[in-house]
């Protein structure tokens, strides 16, 4: 029954090495920028050494070597390390702090926006949830008896494959409903916005349904986000100025040696998005490079891709794909100060990967974040391409409205379902699949008239000042 301590123990388990991550972010905040650049080489060695690596059999001698390599280059990470702790006191404290906030710090911050909490910690034999709102807060144990994980797999393999759906859906309408009741309906949530943070799973809750007929889902009475930790979510990201509001990507067709299929509609569809926004910048075709993504997305405040992406459960690094080349999530570590505060992903499985106990899933939607980018819009099966383009448009549309991210996520979603009821789309198979993992506030955008207004003003206060001399001048010379 003690809630302060069972916050503080599942924060100080949960997604531990991103907030190192994000902590050093924070610290290299405080070098000159000679070291800072030499930090940044030492890194990119070792993101080279671990793509060299992974691209070698585990039982080669070469594979040995290159192990070597990396381990040596992690050394010298790690000494250059301390000898910037000494150097800048500010940078040791900055990228060691480990502090955990208060749950009192989380319930100002739900009030202030208006919404739940939600933490479910898992092991073999128990779940425990503790439910956070801006007053109360309590927890509760299920055993396993009360609650099956194998129920949770059989869900999202539900929702990610459309035949099961159409040839079962009486099944998926009572299996949904039984994990509503058992992970949500008791926690007795207000209707309106619930950020999940989960332990070893992450399924769409806005596809539970509160009925055992598959009608009633929760995404008309609830707005879900979801968030590694509350640390993650309390963490003041620095804030660096854009360049512009937005910018995307959508290769369209891809080199042979990639193997995959070209997405024909992309580009008109990127197009379609950006058009909501001004100052924005797209590359598509041969310009959608992986060196203009990396070298170009941390200047603009909103990212959208429109490509392939792949992942699994596997130790196979996460990849997304441009025209020429794969964006790995290891490199994603090379985005340097990024402006941006939201990233698009629509891809297939941008939220799928390797899953750690604590730590999360290590896809490319955390991969971002690790990059010190507030929030992602993610993917958790392969994706309906014309789905993709119709919620990202309507997304895109809430959010330069000043939506937050997860109602204009809501709502992009209810706009496929009321315009889609005689196609066949209503499965959660099209709607449920794209989530807002972080930071769920709006963005804070460019008008794209900013400057103009300034000049504008600074010219009339000119000419009103020029007016009133020659007015004075001219009374002065009738004295």
């Amino acid at each position: 029954g003690d809630t302060k301590n069972a916050f503080y123990f599942m924060e100080k388990s949960r997604a531990v090495l991103l907030n190192d991550k994000l902590n050093e972010l924070g610290a290299n905040a405080q070098l000159s920028p000679a070291d800072a650049e030499k930090e940044q080489s030492f890194q990119i060695k070792i993101i080279t050494e671990q793509q060299r690596l992974s691209e070698l059999p585990a039982d080669t001698k070469a594979f040995q070597d290159q192990q070597f390599k990396l381990l040596n280059a992690k050394d010298d990470f790690e000494s250059f390390t301390k000898f910037l702790g000494k150097k800048y006191p500010a940078y040791y404290e900055y990228k060691y702090a480990d502090s955990v906030p208060k749950l009192t710090d989380l319930q100002k911050q739900l009030a202030l926006n208006h919404q739940s909490f939600v933490h479910y910690f898992m092991n073999d034999t128990v779940m425990y949830i503790l439910t956070i709102t801006p007053g109360n807060a309590q927890i509760s144990k299920l055993s396993k008896n009360e609650f099956d994980i194998s129920q949770i797999n059989r869900f999202l393999q539900y929702c990610s494959n459309k035949s099961l759906l159409n040839s079962d859906y009486r099944s998926f309408a009572t299996l949904s409903n039984s994990v509503y009741k058992t992970l949500f309906q008791k926690l007795q949530l207000p209707k309106g916005r619930v950020i999940i943070c989960s332990d070893n799973f992450l399924i769409p809750f806005e596809a539970l349904c509160s009925d055992t007929n598959g009608k009633q889902f929760l995404i008309y009475d609830y707005t879900f986000s979801y968030v590694y930790s509350a640390t993650y979510l309390l963490k003041d990201f620095t804030t660096y100025p854009a360049k512009g509001n937005f910018i995307g990507f959508a290769p369209v067709n891809f080199r042979d040696y990639l193997d995959v299929a070209s997405l024909s509609e992309s580009a008109t569809a990127l197009k379609k998005s950006a058009s909501n926004y001004s100052n924005t910048l797209l590359f598509t075709n041969e310009a959608a490079t992986k060196n203009s993504f990396i070298q170009k997305i941390s200047g603009y405040s909103v990212v959208n891709v429109f490509s392939h992406a792949s992942a699994d459960s596997t130790y196979t690094e996460p990849r997304i794909y441009m025209q020429d080349s794969v964006v790995r999530l290891s490199d994603l570590q090379l985005l340097n100060k990024p402006a941006t505060r939201l990233v698009v992903l629509s891809a297939c499985q941008t939220n799928v990967g390797k899953n750690a106990t604590g730590e999360g899933i290590y896809s490319l939607a955390r991969g971002f974040a690790s990059a010190g980018i507030p929030a992602v819009s993610a993917t958790l099966w392969n994706a309906d391409e014309n789905m993709i383009y119709e919620v990202s448009a309507s997304f895109h549309q809430y959010l330069s409205k000043g939506l937050s991210k997860d109602s204009a996520l809501q709502k992009a979603k209810i706009d496929f379902i009321n315009n889609n009821k005689n196609s066949g789309k209503l499965l959660p198979y099209y709607w449920a699949n794209m989530v807002l993992i972080g930071n769920a506030e709006p963005l804070q955008l460019s008008t794209g008239f900013s400057v103009w207004l300034w000049a504008g003003a600074a010219f009339i206060v000119v000419v009103t000042v020029l007016v009133f001399i020659a007015v004075q001048r001219k009374k002065q010379h009738r004295k």
